[in-house]
């Protein structure tokens, strides 16, 4: 799994951009997936890799709608960025999300991995 994680990190430098989607946009699933938690950390802490934040255009639309008639309310949005937790996550092959939190683990921690994915996708928000 270093092999691979360590390749993973190589490509998502070399490529420099990484795209999230938000879908629904008031309870994204990718947020509660230990894959794509990774690969936002992975974005993040990559220098000079940028990340996108998109949704479709329906979704869009209707984010934008809630929030032009809610006060500014963002509906469930701020809770879902707020919540995101790599332990939590789920993943198809469960030893994946194992290797996952135990490199994780190895190096920044699950907590700062969190807390970092949290505050980017937050201040994406604001």
């Amino acid at each position: 799994f270093e092999d691979f994680a360590s390749q993973f990190s190589h490509r998502v430098q070399s490529i420099g951009h990484v795209l999230t989607m938000m879908e629904p946009w008031h309870a994204p699933k990718n947020l509660n997936r230990a894959w794509c938690v990774y690969e936002l950390f992975e974005a993040i802490d990559t220098p000079n890799c940028k990340l996108d934040v998109v949704m479709p255009s329906r979704t869009e639309q209707s984010f934008v709608s809630t929030f032009l008639h809610s006060d500014g309310d963002t509906g469930g949005m701020w809770d879902a960025l707020s919540a995101v937790c790599l332990q939590e996550a789920s993943a198809t092959v469960p030893l994946d999300k194992e290797r996952i939190l135990h490199a994780v683990d190895k190096s920044v921690g699950i907590e700062t991995l969190n807390l970092r994915v949290r505050t980017k996708l937050q201040s994406w928000l604001v």
